[in-house]
């Protein structure tokens, strides 16, 4: 299954609460068991091993 989860913040990088602990944990979960998985937030350059794919 193709799965695409979209959010404002992401952790580690940019997490202040449980939206940001949701996004951190399941897609790798989700792609674990083996779905494509992609996550898709507001652009940080700032943080490391971040990456734009300008799709």
């Amino acid at each position: 299954m193709n799965l695409v989860f979209v959010g404002a913040e992401i952790g580690p990088w940019s997490k202040t609460g449980g939206l940001g602990d949701v996004l951190g944990g399941l897609p790798p979960a989700m792609a674990a068991n083996g779905h494509q998985v992609m996550t898709d937030s507001p652009c940080c350059n700032q943080y490391k091993d971040i990456w734009n794919t300008t799709i």
